[in-house]
């Protein structure tokens, strides 16, 4: 009987743990096809994105608003899927062209150093600045878990989203420019191909030191939503890991996506 017990205790405390991370990885599945799949289409497809941006902000304000009514354990999975979807309709804009830089170009041949830097960041300027709007306004209007949860997650993309940029910056083996559209194609020449670069490591590591915290905290604290909300934010970064592993890792990448056609 005691055996049994601690079977069961076991499988549970296993379930509690996969639970999330199902979720974490279907819920990034999907978005990540979808963007995918609109990248693809024509450049029409961009009234789409905006159409689309403002059912997304208005049904995130209604939810955001009536998660107190949605019990504890739901509540985190709702303010997780909120952070994703908004980071998700500012990467769709980035790649349909509406939100992206005031410098829409190659990068100069006589740029260096500092000055490379300066350059790829005013490819995304705007965006970023978009982004950091929609923080401030779920920080503004955080007002439980759920709502907090959003804003950590969107914070939690953001980071994983400028340490590969870094990384691609400073030089990675693998570049995927076949995934950009060909409007964007100019970003290329931001990119350096190298073995490794020094700031991996270190970006690798922090990776993996957040995921184990976030795991660590979920166990200490137990059941309920604020152990459930970490694990998703621990499965997110380990997600992250992984993707920064594959910046050096040789890997066929058209077995997944198919590279786009050179030309709209």
């Amino acid at each position: 009987m005691t055996c049994f017990v601690m079977l069961s205790a076991v499988i549970t405390a296993v379930l509690a743990y996969l639970g999330p991370a199902l979720f974490v990885v279907l819920l990034w599945a999907a978005l990540t096809g979808a963007l995918i799949w609109l990248n693809r289409q024509p450049p029409c497809y961009s009234w789409l994105v905006l159409a689309s941006g403002l059912l997304v902000i208005a049904t995130l304000s209604g939810l955001l608003d009536q998660l107190g009514a949605h019990s504890s354990r739901l509540a985190p999975y709702l303010g997780f899927a909120a952070g994703m979807l908004i980071y998700s309709w500012h990467e769709l804009a980035f790649f349909a062209g509406l939100l992206t830089g005031p410098r829409p170009g190659a990068l100069p041949a006589q740029a260096t150093g500092w000055w490379r830097l300066w350059y790829a960041c005013l490819t995304h300027l705007y965006h970023d600045l978009a982004l950091a709007l929609s923080a401030l306004s779920l920080w503004l209007v955080r007002h439980d878990e759920a709502s907090h949860l959003a804003l950590l997650t969107l914070l939690l993309l953001w980071a994983m989203q400028h340490s590969a940029k870094l990384n691609i910056l400073l030089g990675v083996p693998n570049m995927q420019v076949g995934w950009l559209p060909p409007r964007l194609r100019y970003l290329a020449s931001y990119w350096r191909r190298r073995p490794s670069n020094p700031f991996f490591v270190p970006s690798l590591i922090a990776g993996l030191l957040l995921t184990a915290l976030c795991w660590q905290r979920a166990a200490v604290l137990g059941p309920g939503a604020p152990s459930v909300g970490l694990l998703l934010l621990g499965w997110l970064s380990a997600l992250a890991v992984l993707e920064h592993c594959l910046l050096v890792i040789p890997w066929p990448s058209t077995l997944l996506v198919p590279a786009l056609p050179d030309a709209d």
